[in-house]
C-alpha cells in the first residue's frame, strides 16, 4: 500500500482546498 503517495495526494487535496477558501 503506498501510504506514501496517498498521505502526499491528501497534502495536496488539503491545500488546494486551504487555496481555495483563501
Amino acid at each position: 500500500v503506498p501510504s506514501e503517495k496517498r498521505q502526499a495526494v491528501a497534502d495536496n487535496f488539503a491545500k488546494a482546498l486551504a487555496q481555495s477558501v483563501k
